[in-house]
């Protein structure tokens, strides 16, 4: 599998606990429900992969 795709499954489906950095980027009020959401709006991959 192709580093790139990597990344992609990387931003589509995130690990459900997000490590104390990825806390730290997200913004600190976040629910369940817009984590995914949150995540994939900061994470600079996500947009280097479209």
């Amino acid at each position: 599998m192709p580093s790139t795709e990597v990344r992609r499954l990387r931003c589509i489906a995130p690990p459900r606990e997000p490590s104390p950095t990825e806390k730290m980027r997200i913004s600190a009020p976040y629910n369940d429900k817009t984590n995914m959401h949150s995540r994939v709006a900061v994470s600079p991959t996500c947009n280097h992969g479209t």
